[in-house]
């Protein structure tokens, strides 16, 4: 705006001027008409082009603010969506080694298969529902980041 008003301001207003007199106690009357015409210098023309390359510099800069939010909010989507695939990945790895354990104990007690074969099963069961559970806090993680990002959990415009 302020360069705007610096490009409209480069030629002077011209000003025009109207007066009423009284002389000789009253007795005369002067009605009188000015007009001024100012000639426009080199100082508000180096004005307006300085703002106007201000204001040139500061829609850059904004534009430049603005690829870069839009760059990291890809960025949060992309890695919240990947937090949850890979929960949902570990979710269901966890739920086949679980039924691996249970089928690996059913052969203990029928006897074809030994100990060893089972406690391996179990720790892999167990192993699986910790990573699940590591990679559901995750995406729990990120999808509160992005509630909060999007200003759904505070009311962060009035703070």
């Amino acid at each position: 705006l302020t360069a705007a008003r610096a490009r409209a301001d480069r030629v002077a207003d011209p000003v025009v001027g109207a007066f009423i007199a009284s002389e000789a106690r009253g007795s005369e009357r002067l009605l009188g008409l000015s007009l001024t015409l100012p000639l426009g210098g080199t100082h508000r023309e180096q004005r307006s082009l300085q703002l106007a390359r201000e204001a040139d510099m500061s829609e850059s800069a904004l534009e430049q603010m603005r690829r870069e939010v839009d760059l990291q909010a890809r960025e949060t989507w992309a890695d919240a969506q990947g937090a949850r695939e890979r929960w949902l990945l570990s979710r269901e790895t966890s739920r086949l080694a679980t039924e691996s354990a249970r089928l690996a104990q059913r052969a203990y007690t029928l006897g074809e298969s030994d100990l060893q074969t089972l406690l391996l099963a179990r720790r892999q069961a167990a192993l699986g529902s910790a990573a699940a559970l590591d990679a559901q806090a995750e995406a729990v993680r990120w999808e509160a980041r992005l509630l909060i990002d999007a200003h759904q959990v505070w009311d962060l415009e009035h703070d």
